[in-house]
């Protein structure tokens, strides 16, 4: 009896006991023993056992069937090992990903929800809007295509019989394009180069019924247009009539009359002239597949804006370079 206490209290400190009764012969000594002197005197141990005072009621759960129930609870390798082995195997459930608890328990799952967002409902193409900048785009593209599309399959290297070429001939004034204003001089009539005034005359495919001021008109050259003169006093209505049908429309083309040119009809570029007698002339659209566009001093100017002024004096437009 006395071995098992001593087991039972090594690992716990035994719980204070209540003095004895002490007689004037016997001194004190249970109230001032140990744990350690219980441990290494059995006679006191079983003293204090079966002594006439009553221990606390703490020690019964410690003596008899209370400690081997305390041991089997406290102690033991089966108690230990069957308790953690539940808490490692929760654990290890947890940790699992295949486990019915997922990874992130919960609070992972509702967080994956909020973080989701309702995605917005699709909103139909402008199809209006769409369509309608496709149409300016192939509107612009067209007016910019369209001068080329006209352009007869003419060899350019083949010569026209007739045109004279004032390149070949040095003519000084073809190098000559400075924009000045007022009257100016020309050597020939209609002049085929040299200085203009700042503002061109419309020349996409406009047709005058009197004569332009020189100095508008061969601006216009400048910028690859063709342009067609006739003496009014030397052709006739329908001969004037087949020249506008070759005229009117066309960009890079305008025509006019002009009275005292020495030929009925004239074709004129910069650098190039073709005189003719006659619109039925097959060379008129020879002349202006080969010269119309390419014998522009500037190009991709254009022939739209300008002026269609007429007579013989030129408007003043300071500041306004083309």
């Amino acid at each position: 009896m006395a071995k098992k206490k001593s087991k039972q209290r090594s690992g716990k400190p035994a719980a204070p006991k209540q003095a004895k009764t002490a007689t004037p012969d016997e001194p004190d000594t249970a109230a001032e023993s140990t744990p350690n002197d219980e441990a290494t005197s059995s006679t006191d141990t079983d003293t204090t056992a079966k002594g006439d005072v009553a221990e606390p009621k703490s020690d019964k759960s410690t003596s008899g069937s209370g400690a081997k129930k305390a041991d089997k609870s406290r102690s033991g390798p089966k108690g230990r090992s069957g308790k953690n082995d539940s808490v490692f195997g929760q654990g290890s459930q947890k940790s699992r990903p295949g486990g019915k608890t997922r990874p992130g328990g919960k609070s992972g799952g509702k967080g994956k929800k909020k973080g989701r967002k309702t995605s917005a409902p699709k909103q139909p193409l402008p199809w209006g809007m769409i369509t309608l900048v496709s149409g300016l785009v192939i509107l612009v593209a067209g007016l910019i295509a369209v001068p080329f599309l006209f352009l007869p399959d003419i060899d350019p290297d083949e010569p026209i019989d007739g045109v004279i070429d004032y390149y070949v001939d040095e003519a000084p004034w073809v190098e000559e394009s400075a924009h000045l204003e007022g009257k100016l001089d020309y050597e020939l009539s209609p002049p085929a180069g040299g200085n203009h005034n700042s503002v061109w005359t419309t020349c996409n495919g406009k047709i005058y019924q009197t004569p332009v001021p020189n100095e508008h008109a061969v601006h216009s050259l400048e910028h690859g247009a063709i342009w067609f003169t006739y003496n009014p006093d030397a052709v006739t209505a329908d001969q004037i009539k087949k020249l506008e049908a070759k005229v009117n429309g066309i960009d890079y083309t305008f025509m006019s009359p002009y009275p005292g040119q020495t030929s009925p009809i004239m074709l004129t570029t910069w650098g190039y002239q073709l005189e003719l007698t006659s619109a039925d002339d097959e060379r008129i659209s020879a002349f202006t597949g080969k010269y119309r566009l390419t014998s522009s001093r500037e190009p991709g100017a254009s022939c739209s804006g300008g002026t269609s002024i007429t007579g013989d004096t030129p408007i003043t437009a300071e500041g306004m370079e083309r």
